[in-house]
């Protein structure tokens, strides 16, 4: 068998095998029948990490999606894991933590489990949302583990992280099982275009009702956002906004106008720092990370321009549909891998430049694309190499290779300083870079952000479907195009 030298990250990620810390969590057993052998497990699973471990997310060498996986060795199995609602959070002894959800479904043929009659009600871990109810009918049933060795399903640290996968299970909501560990080789994650973290909130966490006007026009299927005066009302509207934008069961077709919510009432309380800090006082503590980072990003690009005039003209720009946001996930990862550049930092980059690729113009600088590269840095040799400067794909990976150039990889400040020669424009980036990092699920939100144009006539909407061939004059679009002025305290200023 040829053996290779290990790689610098293979070391990396083998100085971390015993840092990660694997609480035991809860699993319920759920049957249609008294006694059978098929059963279905569900639940959630918290992993503990140091800041060894921490470090290595931070660099973009591991991502917190890939940390765990479930592997179900039985005769039949549909099983996944995916990181819950629930952001990565620090702890007070600097350790740092995040929850899974798991669920899969097993045969267990030398068995047949009789459920009892109570359950088994031991406080273990994480309970996941609506506490530690099972997830079916009846109760649950309580086994040795030498029944169950080789044949249920098994919850781990990734072996690509670990080389080590000790597992451990708890089922019937509290009843442990402990298997045993097993070796594993190393593996780099693989490059999927899934979007993580996408688990449902709690069912007590409310769908969000949001403000509507009924006179307000409507652009393509979508109506001006209205915010509401008062701070406890825009706090509740947050803390319903930022879980269902995280939840596999929002439909689809709402994410847009929910998406498109979150973004105008983080706009407005931008400009108005009194009402801003009332509505944190009252938003629940798991949203208020992800408020100070909105915040922090869009107070950051105010700064660049702390007293110019605002502009009466719009600008010659299309506003177009972006790609699926799977496809740009995928391509911020191939890109990530490729340079080493955190994925966070190259969506955050197509964000604060073009809304992830929704405007299609030419910027004042003659910068142009989704990643607004100006064509002579584009031609430089190892940018474009190449390809179509509008092409999202090619942009992303361009803008990865540029951030390398500038020293990126060192100091990543110190590379976005290169792409924009401002320091509040850097720390803005870095602002939702970390909340991508921190909350992988807040991608589906920024996703769904439209193109705002701050005018002197207030902070305008400029609706997929805007096509101007020229600089327009403010006052004339508005008389065509109502549904881009924004609703009475809409604006911010």
């Amino acid at each position: 068998m040829h053996h290779r030298s290990p790689t610098r990250r293979q070391i990396l990620l083998m100085e971390a095998v015993n840092l990660l810390e694997l609480p035991v969590q809860s699993l319920a057993l759920a049957s249609s029948q008294q006694c059978a052998r098929s059963f279905g497990a569900e639940g959630y699973d918290g992993f503990q990490w140091n800041q060894q471990i921490q470090s290595l997310i931070d660099q973009g060498i591991v991502q917190v999606g890939n940390i765990a996986e479930l592997t179900n060795q039985s005769s039949t199995w549909d099983s996944k894991i995916e990181l819950d609602s629930s952001a990565l959070r620090r702890l007070a002894d600097g350790r740092w933590c995040q929850l899974f959800r798991f669920s899969a479904d097993f045969t267990i043929p030398s068995a047949s489990l009789c459920r009892s009659r109570s359950w088994c009600r031991q406080g273990l871990g994480f309970p996941g949302p609506g506490g530690m109810a099972p997830f079916g009918t009846g109760s649950a049933a309580s086994f040795e583990a030498a029944d169950l060795a080789g044949s249920m399903p098994q919850l781990s640290a990734h072996p690509w992280l670990l080389g080590l996968g000790f597992t451990a299970l708890v089922l019937g909501s509290g009843c442990m099982v402990r298997l045993g560990s097993q070796p594993a080789t190393p593996s780099p994650p693989p490059l999927t275009p899934a979007v993580a973290a996408t688990a449902s909130p709690s069912p007590t966490e409310p769908a969000p009702v949001l403000p509507v006007e009924p006179a307000l026009p409507v652009a393509a299927g979508l109506s001006y956002p209205r915010v509401p005066a008062d701070p406890a009302a825009i706090a509740a509207l947050l803390a319903s906004l930022e879980p269902a934008l995280r939840s596999a069961a929002t439909p689809a077709d709402q994410l847009a106008a929910l998406g498109h919510q979150q973004q105008v009432i983080y706009r407005v309380l931008a400009h108005r720092p009194e009402l801003a800090k009332q509505v944190r006082a009252q938003l629940p503590p798991r949203w208020q990370g992800v408020f100070d980072h909105h915040l922090g990003a869009r107070r950051e690009f105010l700064a660049m321009h702390p007293r110019r005039q605002r502009p009466s003209q719009l600008p010659a720009w299309r506003i177009i549909e972006p790609e699926p946001a799977a496809r740009l996930l995928g391509y911020y990862r191939e890109a990530a891998a490729a340079t080493g550049i955190p994925w966070q930092v190259l969506a955050a980059v197509n964000l604060v430049e073009t809304g992830m690729g929704r405007i299609d113009g030419i910027s004042v600088a003659d910068a142009r694309g989704p990643m607004q590269f100006l064509p002579s840095t584009w031609a430089e040799p190892g940018i474009g190499n190449g390809g179509d400067i509008r092409d999202p794909r090619s942009a992303i990976q361009a803008a990865a290779r540029y951030l390398v150039r500038r020293g990126g990889l060192k100091d990543i400040s110190k590379g976005l300083w290169g792409y924009n020669n401002s320091d509040h424009y850097g720390r803005a980036v870095l602002h939702y870079a970390a909340l991508l990092r921190d909350d992988p699920a807040a991608y589906t939100g920024l996703y769904h952000w439209q193109i705002h144009f701050a005018s002197s006539a207030g902070d305008l909407w400029l609706p997929v479907g805007y096509d101007e061939p020229r600089p327009l004059a403010v006052a004339a679009w508005l008389d065509l195009n109502p549904s881009a002025r924004p609703p009475a305290g809409s604006s911010g200023y």
